[in-house]
């Protein structure tokens, strides 16, 4: 991040990622003044637990943890590697971001273009200083089921009439159905 200025009529450059200023016109007979800084060291970013099986077209939490502050106007980013685990920059790989300087959660959204059932990797990304998160978690992009369907079985369901059979009016390939009673009880 670029930096322009003027005091009192003597402009001045710099970069905030590096840490430095620059005056344009000599501050003293010796030249341009540059001041500069060093954060005394870069925060460790560490992932926390993340559904590792989020469906897409949703939300999922990606909390992450420092150990240390990061430097006001930083910019967290969630990345997403492709098919094969590699982070590629061409790949549009950012499913969430956060401003913040403190350990915090970021809300990541699940695209749908990713391949159901692939394994993929997640990194989170500060941008100042610029650093990634010492670990990665793996994902694996699931889907709710497309299909609408009934519950088909008897109506009502009577105490001691022996074992009553219920499945779903389409069954959609690759999905497993739980059913619970929502008055409470099980199933036998």
């Amino acid at each position: 991040m670029e930096v322009y200025g003027e005091v009192g009529g003597t402009g001045f450059t710099g970069n905030i990622v590096s840490g430095t200023v620059i005056s344009d016109n000599p501050l003293t007979g010796y030249g341009p003044l540059t001041l500069s800084f060093k954060p005394v060291r870069k925060p460790v970013i560490t992932i926390g637990n993340v559904d590792s099986i989020p469906c897409t077209g949703n939300y999922f939490s990606v909390p992450f943890s420092l150990d240390t502050l990061m430097i006001a106007g930083n910019i967290f980013k969630v990345e997403i590697s492709d098919s094969l685990g590699v982070f590629n920059p061409a790949f549009s790989n950012v499913l969430g971001t956060k401003v913040t300087i403190t350990s915090d959660t970021i809300q990541a959204y699940m695209p749908f273009t990713l391949n159901f059932g692939s394994h993929y990797k997640i990194r989170v990304i500060g941008s100042l200083p610029r650093d990634t998160s010492i670990n990665i978690k793996t994902v694996i992009p699931s889907r709710v089921p497309q299909q609408t369907f009934n519950i088909i079985g008897p109506v009502p369901a009577c105490i001691g009439n022996g074992v009553q059979k219920y499945y779903p009016s389409i069954h959609e390939p690759n999905t497993a159905y739980t059913w619970t009673l929502s008055g409470g009880g099980t199933f036998v």
